[in-house]
């Protein structure tokens, strides 16, 4: 067991070190990614317009916005985090 969780742990390591260039994660799509981020924050905004901020959640921003909460993650660290970019 410890040696097939390592094997992943290293796998898993590897390719985050290869997704990276000095601290800075490769963008290799900068179109896609600006889109889906701009696609994000509208439909955070439509929400933002209509209640609190405390009450939208990250499920219902990607519902919104057509995507997982994953890739949401990918860009943003919470719903707070769309305000302030």
């Amino acid at each position: 067991y410890f040696i097939i969780n390592q094997q992943f742990h290293d796998s898993c390591r590897v390719m985050t070190i290869s997704n990276e260039v000095g601290g800075e994660k490769i963008n290799r799509q900068p179109e896609v990614t600006a889109q889906t981020k701009e696609e994000i924050t509208r439909a955070f905004w439509q929400l933002y317009c209509k209640k609190p901020i405390n009450k939208i959640t990250v499920r219902e921003i990607t519902a919104l916005a057509g995507y997982n909460r994953s890739t949401f993650y990918a860009h943003f660290l919470d719903v707070y985090d769309v305000l302030e970019q």
